[in-house]
């Protein structure tokens, strides 16, 4: 983080826009499909075990498949915040600008950007809440409740949670199909 003064001698408060930012978006993007993708394996290892192909334990490649999706939906939320961080940053530089202009067709061009920056962010918000709802699934299977609290959830919060995504999920497909 830095300050840095504008031209106009206004302060403005500005997330680092280095090499290193691109590197952490990058390797974060990188960590969570990789996490997904060890999920989808030891998913279809599960698969391959309750069709007898492979002769072994299933709560095992169960409890890794949710761990492994739990990091992964950890590594998107943390992604999304990120992006919501981001998106209160450029509305707010845009807010600034737009109180210092007086070129009218410059203000409708940044009030137009300003408003796909807060349909992008509402469409964060329902990324984030979708992902919350799909961490209590994929906690309970990962076990981690029951060695925490010495009890796992019960299946009404967990459908909650799931029922919960899968709406936000359809809503997001109608809608991005109109």
């Amino acid at each position: 983080f830095f300050f840095f003064q504008a031209e106009d001698g206004i302060r403005d408060f500005c997330l680092s826009r280095g090499l290193g930012d691109v590197y952490k978006r990058q390797l974060l993007q990188i960590l969570n499909r990789l996490f997904f993708m060890l999920y989808w394996g030891f998913d279809n290892m599960v698969i391959l075990c309750t069709i007898k192909f492979i002769k072994k334990d299933k709560a095992q490649y169960n409890r890794l498949g949710c761990t492994s999706w739990l990091l992964g939906l950890v590594i998107g939320l943390v992604i999304n915040v990120r992006k919501m961080m981001n998106s209160y940053y450029e509305e707010m530089k845009i807010d600034n600008t737009l109180k210092h202009s007086t070129n009218e067709t410059q203000n409708d061009t940044l009030r137009n950007k300003l408003n796909k920056i807060r349909h992008g962010r509402n469409e964060i918000y329902l990324n984030i809440v979708k992902t919350l709802g799909d961490m209590i699934a994929a906690l309970n299977g990962s076990e981690i409740p029951q060695k925490l609290l010495n009890k796992s959830f019960n299946d009404g919060f967990v459908g909650v949670g799931g029922f919960l995504s899968a709406v936000i999920t359809s809503y997001q497909l109608y809608k991005g199909g109109n």
